[in-house]
C-alpha cells in the first residue's frame, strides 16, 4: 500500500508542474517584456522584439527556465545557419 501512496504524490507533483510551469513562463516572460528587455535584447541579436518575446515564452514552456536562457541564443544561431544555407 505504501508504494501506491507514493505513486498517487509523485503523479500529483508531475501534474501540479504540468500546470504550473506555463504560467510561471508567461509571468517571467511578461515581466521581461515589461521591462524592456525584448526591444534591448532584440537590438543586440537584430531580431525584431515580438520574436524574442515569442520565442523566450516559447522556451519556457518547453524547458522551464533553461529553455527561457538558451531561446534566444539558440534562435540566433539558426537564424545564421539558415542565412548561410540560403546564400
Amino acid at each position: 500500500m505504501p508504494g501506491v501512496f507514493t505513486a498517487v504524490v509523485l503523479g500529483l507533483g508531475v501534474l501540479l508542474q504540468l500546470v504550473t510551469t506555463p504560467f510561471a513562463a508567461y509571468a517571467v516572460g511578461r515581466s521581461a517584456y515589461r521591462s524592456g528587455a525584448p526591444l534591448a535584447l532584440g537590438r543586440v541579436v537584430r531580431l525584431p522584439p515580438l520574436v524574442v518575446l515569442v520565442v523566450v515564452l516559447a522556451g519556457g514552456v518547453v524547458a522551464g527556465v533553461l529553455g527561457m536562457l538558451v531561446a534566444v541564443p539558440l534562435t540566433t544561431s539558426a537564424r545564421i545557419v539558415a542565412r548561410h544555407l540560403r546564400t
